[in-house]
C-alpha cells in the first residue's frame, strides 16, 4: 500500500482543526500520535482541559501531518 504525506513545520503552520496528527517531537525527532488542541495551539492537550494543564503537559512538535486514511 502506498500513501503520500504532506509535512508542516510549526514555525509556519499549525493544524486548524483539534484532532490526532502524526507529529516529530523530541530532539531525534521521534515520529509519534499526538492529539491537538487548536483551542489552546498545542500539541498533547485537549479542547476540554484548563490552559494550565493544556500547557503542563504540552509536547514540543517540530512537523507535523494529517494522518493517512489506510
Amino acid at each position: 500500500m502506498e500513501f503520500k504525506i504532506h509535512l508542516y513545520h510549526t514555525a509556519e503552520e499549525k493544524p486548524e482543526k483539534s484532532g490526532e496528527y502524526l507529529c516529530a517531537a523530541g530532539e531525534m525527532n521521534e515520529w509519534i500520535v499526538l492529539n491537538y488542541s487548536a483551542k489552546h495551539r498545542l500539541f498533547n492537550a485537549h479542547d476540554d482541559v484548563p490552559r494550565e494543564h493544556a500547557e503542563k503537559h504540552a509536547i514540543p512538535v517540530t512537523w507535523w501531518a494529517e494522518l493517512p486514511e489506510i
